[in-house]
C-alpha cells in the first residue's frame, strides 16, 4: 500500500479548504495513493465542524480514490463520515482497518472457508435430494404409462397363443388341409404325425 502523508489543519476557519485542496492534489497525482484517510481526535461539535463543510463533503464523495474517515469518537458522526467509502469509529480503528492483524485475517478467512464449505455441502445435498425426487417422479410417470401397455401386450400374446394351431394340436386336436369334397385326399396333421386320408362321406353338423 502506497503512503502519502499530508498535514492539514483539521480545525479552524481554513481547515475545510486545506482538506479539499489535499484531496484534489492526491486525485491528480500520476501515482495516486490507494486510499485517502481523514482522521482527527475527539473534540466538541465546534471543533469537528469543518468535517460538515459542504465543499469538503463533496470532495470526499467525488474522490476517485477510496476514502476513509476516522473522526473523533465513535459517537461522533459528521457528513464526511456519511460521504466516505468507509467510516472508522476512531483514528485508531482506522489504522486497524487499514492494517488488520495477520492472525485475525487468517482466522477470519478460516471461518469463511468453513462457512463456504458448509454452504456448498448443503447445496449439493439439496440438489441431490431434488434429483432423487425428480427421478422417482419420472419413474412413477413412466410406470403409469408403460404398465398398461405391458398388460395390453401380455393380453394380446395370450390371445395369439390361444389361436396358435400348434397349441391346439398339443391339446389333442387335429388339423385337416385340402379340398373337403367326397372322394378327395386330405392331409391330417396331429401333434405327432401327418396322415393322408380319402373322404368317403360327409354330413352337415348342426349345433344344439
Amino acid at each position: 500500500m502506497k503512503f502519502v502523508v499530508a498535514n492539514v489543519n483539521v480545525q479552524g476557519e481554513n481547515a475545510a479548504d486545506q482538506a479539499v485542496r489535499a484531496i484534489s492534489y492526491f486525485n491528480q497525482m500520476s501515482e495516486s495513493p490507494d486510499v485517502i484517510v481523514l482522521i482527527r481526535g475527539g473534540g466538541s461539535a465546534e471543533d469537528l465542524a469543518s468535517f460538515n463543510d459542504e465543499k469538503l463533503v463533496r470532495a470526499v464523495a467525488s474522490s476517485r480514490i477510496p476514502t476513509m474517515t476516522g473522526i473523533g469518537h465513535e459517537i461522533d458522526e459528521s457528513l464526511c463520515d456519511l460521504a466516505a467509502d468507509v467510516r472508522a469509529a476512531t483514528p485508531s480503528n482506522a489504522a486497524q482497518l487499514l492494517f488488520p492483524d495477520k492472525r485475525e485475517v487468517i482466522r477470519h478467512l478460516h471461518y469463511r472457508l468453513i462457512d463456504a464449505k458448509d454452504s456448498i455441502c448443503r447445496a449439493i445435498e439439496e440438489q441431490s435430494l431434488n434429483a432423487t425426487m425428480l427421478q422417482k417422479e419420472a419413474l412413477k410417470q413412466w410406470s403409469s404409462r408403460v404398465d398398461p401397455a405391458v398388460n395390453a401386450t401380455l393380453s394380446q400374446q395370450k390371445v395369439i397363443a390361444e389361436y396358435d394351431p400348434e397349441m391346439a394340436l398339443r391339446r389333442g386336436y387335429a388339423m385337416i388341409k385340402g379340398d373337403l369334397q367326397i372322394g378327395n385326399i386330405v392331409e391330417i396333421t396331429t401333434k405327432d404325425i401327418i396322415m393322408k386320408a380319402r373322404i368317403e362321406n360327409s354330413e352337415q353338423r348342426y349345433d344344439n
